[in-house]
Protein backbone atom coordinates (compact mmCIF):
# COMPACT_ATOMS: atom_id res chain seq x y z
CA UNK A 1 0.00 0.00 0.00
CA UNK A 2 1.52 3.59 -0.81
CA UNK A 3 2.02 6.21 1.81
CA UNK A 4 -0.27 8.56 0.63
CA UNK A 5 -3.15 5.79 1.77
CA UNK A 6 -1.55 5.91 4.94
CA UNK A 7 -1.17 9.39 5.20
CA UNK A 8 -4.49 9.85 4.32
CA UNK A 9 -5.42 7.27 6.83
CA UNK A 10 -3.78 8.60 9.80
CA UNK A 11 -4.73 12.16 9.18
CA UNK A 12 -8.37 10.83 9.23
CA UNK A 13 -8.06 9.54 12.75
CA UNK A 14 -6.42 12.13 13.94
CA UNK A 15 -9.48 14.23 12.58
CA UNK A 16 -12.31 11.88 14.68
CA UNK A 17 -12.25 9.16 17.42
CA UNK A 18 -13.97 5.72 16.28
CA UNK A 19 -17.27 7.08 17.62
CA UNK A 20 -17.78 9.89 15.44
CA UNK A 21 -16.61 8.53 12.36
CA UNK A 22 -19.26 5.82 12.34
CA UNK A 23 -21.61 8.83 12.97
CA UNK A 24 -19.97 10.77 9.95
CA UNK A 25 -20.01 8.01 7.52
CA UNK A 26 -23.11 5.64 8.71
CA UNK A 27 -25.82 8.55 8.52
CA UNK A 28 -28.36 7.53 5.85
CA UNK A 29 -30.59 10.78 6.07
CA UNK A 30 -33.92 9.72 4.71
CA UNK A 31 -35.41 10.46 1.47
CA UNK A 32 -32.30 11.63 0.52
CA UNK A 33 -31.80 14.55 2.43
CA UNK A 34 -28.78 16.14 3.56
CA UNK A 35 -28.28 17.99 6.88
CA UNK A 36 -27.37 21.71 6.20
CA UNK A 37 -26.23 23.48 8.75
CA UNK A 38 -28.41 26.01 10.54
CA UNK A 39 -29.33 29.51 9.68
CA UNK A 40 -27.90 31.54 12.26
CA UNK A 41 -24.27 30.19 12.40
CA UNK A 42 -23.23 30.39 15.83
CA UNK A 43 -19.07 29.72 16.17
CA UNK A 44 -19.82 25.88 17.38
CA UNK A 45 -22.48 25.47 14.29
CA UNK A 46 -19.42 26.47 12.08
CA UNK A 47 -17.27 24.41 13.70
CA UNK A 48 -19.07 21.15 13.22
CA UNK A 49 -20.55 21.86 9.87
CA UNK A 50 -16.89 22.53 9.18
CA UNK A 51 -15.41 19.26 10.91
CA UNK A 52 -18.32 17.47 8.80
CA UNK A 53 -16.90 18.95 5.27
CA UNK A 54 -13.49 18.16 6.29
CA UNK A 55 -14.35 14.37 7.48
CA UNK A 56 -15.97 14.11 3.94
CA UNK A 57 -13.15 15.76 1.94
CA UNK A 58 -10.95 12.75 3.57
CA UNK A 59 -13.45 10.49 3.08
CA UNK A 60 -13.23 11.21 -1.15
CA UNK A 61 -9.54 11.38 -0.84
CA UNK A 62 -9.06 8.33 0.67
CA UNK A 63 -11.85 6.87 -1.85
CA UNK A 64 -9.58 8.27 -5.08
CA UNK A 65 -6.31 6.74 -3.41
CA UNK A 66 -8.06 3.32 -2.98
CA UNK A 67 -9.09 3.42 -6.31
CA UNK A 68 -5.18 3.99 -7.69
CA UNK A 69 -3.18 2.27 -5.25
CA UNK A 70 -0.21 2.50 -7.53
CA UNK A 71 -0.21 6.30 -7.70
CA UNK A 72 2.86 8.07 -6.16
CA UNK A 73 1.17 11.13 -6.16
CA UNK A 74 1.42 13.09 -2.56
CA UNK A 75 -2.39 14.29 -0.90
CA UNK A 76 -3.42 17.02 -2.96
CA UNK A 77 -2.60 20.69 -1.61
CA UNK A 78 -5.40 22.05 0.22
CA UNK A 79 -6.43 19.82 1.48
CA UNK A 80 -8.62 19.25 5.69
CA UNK A 81 -5.20 17.46 6.44
CA UNK A 82 -3.02 20.82 5.14
CA UNK A 83 -6.05 23.11 7.06
CA UNK A 84 -4.94 21.94 10.12
CA UNK A 85 -1.75 23.04 10.02
CA UNK A 86 -3.52 26.37 8.27
CA UNK A 87 -2.06 26.00 4.79
CA UNK A 88 -4.56 27.60 2.60
CA UNK A 89 -2.10 27.00 -0.87
CA UNK A 90 -4.44 26.61 -3.98
CA UNK A 91 -8.00 28.25 -1.43
CA UNK A 92 -10.99 30.55 -3.27
CA UNK A 93 -10.05 34.10 -1.91
CA UNK A 94 -13.42 36.28 -0.90
CA UNK A 95 -14.41 39.55 0.68
CA UNK A 96 -16.54 39.55 3.47
CA UNK A 97 -18.03 42.87 3.05
CA UNK A 98 -18.68 44.85 6.83
CA UNK A 99 -16.49 43.11 8.70
CA UNK A 100 -12.83 43.79 10.05
CA UNK A 101 -11.92 39.74 10.15
CA UNK A 102 -13.09 36.43 8.60
CA UNK A 103 -14.43 33.68 9.50
CA UNK A 104 -13.10 30.74 11.40
CA UNK A 105 -13.16 28.94 8.34
CA UNK A 106 -11.01 31.59 6.64
CA UNK A 107 -7.75 32.97 6.85
CA UNK A 108 -7.41 36.93 6.50
CA UNK A 109 -5.17 38.06 3.95
CA UNK A 110 -5.60 41.41 4.96
CA UNK A 111 -8.18 43.91 6.29
CA UNK A 112 -9.02 47.38 4.62
CA UNK A 113 -12.03 49.84 3.62
CA UNK A 114 -14.51 49.94 1.37
CA UNK A 115 -14.39 52.25 -1.41
CA UNK A 116 -15.44 53.26 -5.05
CA UNK A 117 -16.86 55.67 -7.45
CA UNK A 118 -18.30 58.44 -6.21
CA UNK A 119 -22.02 58.05 -6.56
CA UNK A 120 -22.78 61.33 -8.57
CA UNK A 121 -19.89 60.30 -11.36
CA UNK A 122 -20.99 58.44 -14.12
CA UNK A 123 -17.92 57.51 -14.77
CA UNK A 124 -15.25 55.46 -13.13
CA UNK A 125 -15.08 51.94 -12.12
CA UNK A 126 -18.21 50.12 -11.53
CA UNK A 127 -17.14 47.64 -8.60
CA UNK A 128 -16.35 48.21 -4.84
CA UNK A 129 -13.07 47.60 -3.94
CA UNK A 130 -11.39 46.35 -0.33
CA UNK A 131 -8.54 49.24 -0.46
CA UNK A 132 -5.79 48.05 2.22
CA UNK A 133 -5.17 50.15 4.64
CA UNK A 134 -1.47 50.58 4.34
CA UNK A 135 -1.07 51.52 0.81
CA UNK A 136 1.73 51.46 -0.99
CA UNK A 137 2.87 53.93 -4.11
CA UNK A 138 4.87 53.73 -7.36
CA UNK A 139 5.61 57.05 -9.62
CA UNK A 140 2.74 59.63 -9.13
CA UNK A 141 2.11 63.53 -9.40
CA UNK A 142 0.37 64.90 -6.27
CA UNK A 143 -2.77 66.61 -7.20
CA UNK A 144 -5.53 65.76 -9.39
CA UNK A 145 -5.36 65.54 -13.16
CA UNK A 146 -7.31 66.55 -15.81
CA UNK A 147 -6.87 63.02 -16.92
CA UNK A 148 -8.03 60.69 -14.19
CA UNK A 149 -10.18 58.71 -12.02
CA UNK A 150 -11.06 59.16 -8.62
CA UNK A 151 -11.92 56.43 -5.75
CA UNK A 152 -13.07 57.64 -2.71
CA UNK A 153 -14.35 55.64 0.65
CA UNK A 154 -18.13 53.79 1.30
CA UNK A 155 -20.59 54.69 3.54
CA UNK A 156 -24.05 52.88 4.63
CA UNK A 157 -27.03 54.26 3.69
CA UNK A 158 -29.39 53.11 6.21
CA UNK A 159 -32.67 55.20 6.52
CA UNK A 160 -34.78 52.15 8.49
CA UNK A 161 -33.84 49.45 11.04
CA UNK A 162 -34.49 46.99 8.28
CA UNK A 163 -32.66 44.80 7.49
CA UNK A 164 -29.80 44.81 9.97
CA UNK A 165 -31.90 45.62 13.66
CA UNK A 166 -30.74 49.47 13.86
CA UNK A 167 -30.20 52.16 11.20
CA UNK A 168 -27.11 53.72 13.92
CA UNK A 169 -24.88 52.76 11.14
CA UNK A 170 -26.04 55.16 8.72
CA UNK A 171 -23.22 57.34 7.13
CA UNK A 172 -20.41 55.40 8.75
CA UNK A 173 -17.25 54.07 6.80
CA UNK A 174 -17.37 50.46 6.04
CA UNK A 175 -14.72 48.06 6.67
CA UNK A 176 -14.08 44.67 4.66
CA UNK A 177 -12.04 41.85 5.05
CA UNK A 178 -10.25 39.46 2.39
CA UNK A 179 -10.21 36.19 3.36
CA UNK A 180 -8.79 32.88 1.79
CA UNK A 181 -10.47 29.35 2.64
CA UNK A 182 -8.68 26.06 2.28
CA UNK A 183 -11.46 25.00 -0.03
CA UNK A 184 -10.75 25.40 -4.02
CA UNK A 185 -14.44 27.08 -5.09
CA UNK A 186 -16.60 29.85 -3.77
CA UNK A 187 -19.37 31.64 -4.78
CA UNK A 188 -21.97 34.11 -3.81
CA UNK A 189 -25.98 33.07 -3.82
CA UNK A 190 -28.19 36.17 -3.76
CA UNK A 191 -31.68 35.53 -1.91
CA UNK A 192 -30.76 32.68 -0.13
CA UNK A 193 -29.44 32.36 3.58
CA UNK A 194 -27.95 29.00 3.33
CA UNK A 195 -25.78 26.76 0.97
CA UNK A 196 -26.41 24.13 -1.85
CA UNK A 197 -25.43 20.44 -0.10
CA UNK A 198 -22.23 19.77 -0.65
CA UNK A 199 -21.37 24.02 -0.27
CA UNK A 200 -19.92 25.35 3.15
CA UNK A 201 -20.93 28.83 4.57
CA UNK A 202 -18.39 31.12 4.50
CA UNK A 203 -20.70 33.99 6.20
CA UNK A 204 -24.27 35.38 5.31
CA UNK A 205 -26.04 38.86 4.95
CA UNK A 206 -28.09 41.51 3.29
CA UNK A 207 -27.85 41.89 -0.97
CA UNK A 208 -26.54 46.03 -0.72
CA UNK A 209 -26.02 47.91 -3.83
CA UNK A 210 -25.81 51.56 -5.44
CA UNK A 211 -28.71 53.14 -4.99
CA UNK A 212 -31.77 52.66 -8.10
CA UNK A 213 -31.11 56.47 -9.18
CA UNK A 214 -27.91 57.26 -8.45
CA UNK A 215 -25.86 57.44 -11.81
CA UNK A 216 -22.66 55.60 -10.23
CA UNK A 217 -23.80 52.18 -10.05
CA UNK A 218 -22.59 49.60 -8.42
CA UNK A 219 -22.43 45.95 -8.42
CA UNK A 220 -24.28 43.64 -5.77
CA UNK A 221 -22.55 42.17 -3.33
CA UNK A 222 -23.30 40.01 0.35
CA UNK A 223 -23.18 42.56 3.23
CA UNK A 224 -22.43 40.37 6.58
CA UNK A 225 -25.37 40.46 8.74
CA UNK A 226 -23.82 41.66 11.50
CA UNK A 227 -22.25 44.92 9.63
CA UNK A 228 -19.09 46.76 12.06
CA UNK A 229 -17.98 50.73 11.33
CA UNK A 230 -14.49 51.87 10.75
CA UNK A 231 -13.55 53.70 14.03
CA UNK A 232 -14.23 57.63 14.08
CA UNK A 233 -16.18 57.20 10.53
CA UNK A 234 -19.12 58.22 11.01
CA UNK A 235 -18.86 61.64 9.13
CA UNK A 236 -21.24 62.15 6.16
CA UNK A 237 -18.50 62.19 3.33
CA UNK A 238 -20.48 60.30 0.78
CA UNK A 239 -18.52 58.91 -2.13
CA UNK A 240 -19.50 55.54 -2.74
CA UNK A 241 -22.54 54.15 -1.47
CA UNK A 242 -24.24 51.03 0.31
CA UNK A 243 -28.01 50.34 0.22
CA UNK A 244 -30.09 47.40 1.29
CA UNK A 245 -31.63 45.62 -1.99
CA UNK A 246 -35.50 45.43 -2.44
CA UNK A 247 -37.40 42.61 -4.53
CA UNK A 248 -39.33 44.37 -7.55
CA UNK A 249 -41.94 42.15 -9.18
CA UNK A 250 -42.89 42.34 -12.52
CA UNK A 251 -40.22 40.07 -14.53
CA UNK A 252 -39.19 38.89 -11.55
CA UNK A 253 -41.66 36.12 -10.03
CA UNK A 254 -43.68 36.79 -7.15
CA UNK A 255 -44.37 34.84 -5.37
CA UNK A 256 -41.73 33.39 -4.77
CA UNK A 257 -40.41 36.70 -4.15
CA UNK A 258 -42.22 39.79 -2.57
CA UNK A 259 -42.15 43.00 -3.73
CA UNK A 260 -40.50 45.74 -1.84
CA UNK A 261 -38.90 42.83 0.48
CA UNK A 262 -34.96 43.14 1.10
CA UNK A 263 -33.01 40.11 0.00
CA UNK A 264 -30.86 38.33 1.66
CA UNK A 265 -27.06 36.34 0.54
CA UNK A 266 -24.88 34.08 1.71
CA UNK A 267 -21.11 33.05 0.46
CA UNK A 268 -20.54 30.01 -0.01
CA UNK A 269 -17.31 27.62 -0.58
CA UNK A 270 -16.51 24.04 -1.80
Amino acid sequence: MKISVVLAAVALATLCNAGSFQREFNRTPQDGAVEQPPEDYGTEDMEEAEERAVLEALRQELEEVMENPDSDAPVTQGTPVQKRGRSNAGGAVYTRWGRKACPSSATLVYAGVAGGTHYTQTGGGTNYLCLPKNPEWGSYQDGHQLNSAYIYGAEYELSHDVPFGSKNLNDHDVPCAVCQTYRSNQLMIPARKTCPTGWFPEYDGYLMASYRDHAGAKEYVCMDKKPEAEHAGHLNHDGALFYPVEAACGALPCPPYVDGRELTCVVCSK
